[in-house]
């Protein structure tokens, strides 16, 4: 008998094209996956507006990267950006044929959003069973974005000399970093509803699922941009200088005499102790922040999310959601999520895609990531390292 080492298995380097930053990770999928490399760069405020110029700034990023950094292999996943994609629950006539399904999806694409379904990319997944007017019902989920938005990043990768073999939407991702959390079979058989709400820069993405299964997902197109140009306005203040007080706020720092901001504090708990992938918000007694968000502004997405959870009711009236879990930039907002928890009513947590990461790897890291404190916007790339091939 001949014995060798055993073959290392590498994730595909998973690139998140998210709409302030462009973040690359690859790990060794083990029981605590081992970081191979990673690059995060800030898309200019100069491109982010225009396509082109946007899709070239993140082409250059993604060669810098691959130049610079020790990422093995060629195999790339990606996700596709919130902003650029249509997420939509459709309510669909029962049937047992996957074409008819399709052709009933392109009529409510072309009746309900004016869209021509030859030029989008498709894919829709079936929910669950309803009952209409007498008549059975197939709730779908149906995620579309247009041909040339997908073939813009497959080109991107083809020009980086990298194979593409899996595209993800970021909510199906994001929900890939938690799956662990229910690899017991108590925790499966519970199918515990829980509601990931991303809130990230252009948009919040919204997933509920019941265990590791998506049983819904929206994306309101609200973020934490749109807060910082309210912010900005009610200050007089540029989008910069806006963006940098919101986060001086979020980090508790005093921005000007009588405004001092003091997040309430996370769950005790070993930072990388898996068991803290997700952090407790503290409810009571948590401190106000006045005059950090413009409350018309969050008050649109509160109400957005508000219809989420009765829509998640409509669907599944047996199973009510049991734990809001934070993630995406806005996240760090401290304030932010716990007006929303106040609001709906729900238990509240603040999510670590990286805690359950083998600390020997964390160097390998970009600076100062992943060591100290929770790193919520870093879910979707955390999961398209381990997502499946989708494509080839």
């Amino acid at each position: 008998m001949v014995f060798g080492r055993q073959k290392i298995k590498y994730s595909p380097i998973a690139i998140d094209f998210g709409s302030d930053s462009l973040k690359m990770l690859q790990v060794i999928p083990r029981d605590r996956p081992e970081v191979v490399a990673s690059a995060l760069f800030a898309i200019p405020d100069g491109v982010r507006q225009n396509p082109g110029e946007r899709l070239a700034f993140l082409e250059g990023a993604v060669r810098q990267g691959l130049k610079e950094q020790p990422f093995y292999g060629k195999k790339v996943m990606c996700s596709l950006p919130a902003y650029q994609t249509l997420t939509q629950n459709l309510e669909l006539s029962k049937c047992h044929d996957d074409a008819a399904y399709l052709e009933e999806i392109h009529q409510e694409l072309i009746e309900k959003f004016s869209v021509d379904p030859s030029r989008m990319v498709i894919r829709w997944y079936p929910m669950t069973q309803l009952v209409r007017d007498g008549a059975s019902k197939q709730e779908v989920l149906c995620m579309a974005a247009g041909e040339e938005i997908v073939m813009g990043y497959l080109d991107l990768a083809k020009n980086c000399k990298m194979e593409v073999v899996g595209i993800h939407a970021e909510q199906f991702a994001m929900v890939k970093s938690f799956g662990y959390l229910f690899r017991r079979e108590s925790d499966r058989e519970a199918m515990a509803a829980n509601m990931y709400i991303d809130l990230g820069g252009a948009t919040t993405k919204v997933t509920v699922t019941h265990c590791t299964d998506v049983a819904f997902a929206k994306t309101i197109h609200l973020g934490g941009n749109h807060l910082t140009l309210a912010y900005a306005k009610k200050r007089g203040l540029s989008f910069a200088d806006a963006r940098e007080e919101r986060i001086l706020l979020a980090k508790g720092k005093q921005i000007s005499a009588g405004v001092v901001a003091e997040p309430a504090p996370l769950a005790v708990g070993e930072r990388r102790d898996e068991s803290h992938a997700v952090s407790g918000l503290n409810q009571l007694g948590m401190t106000e922040v006045k005059g950090e968000v413009e409350e018309d502004t969050l008050d649109m997405i509160v109400d957005e999310l508000q219809m989420c959870v009765r829509f998640h009711q409509h669907l599944y009236p047996e199973k009510s959601i049991e734990k809001l879990i934070f993630l995406g930039g806005e996240s760090q907002h401290m304030s932010t999520c716990h007006k929303i928890a106040k609001t709906l009513r729900i238990k509240a947590q603040l999510g670590d895609p990286l805690a359950r990461l083998d600390v020997d790897s964390l160097d390998r890291l970009p600076e100062k990531l992943g060591r100290d404190r929770s790193e919520p916007s870093w879910a979707v790339v955390m999961g398209l390292c381990l997502s499946e091939a989708n494509l080839g």
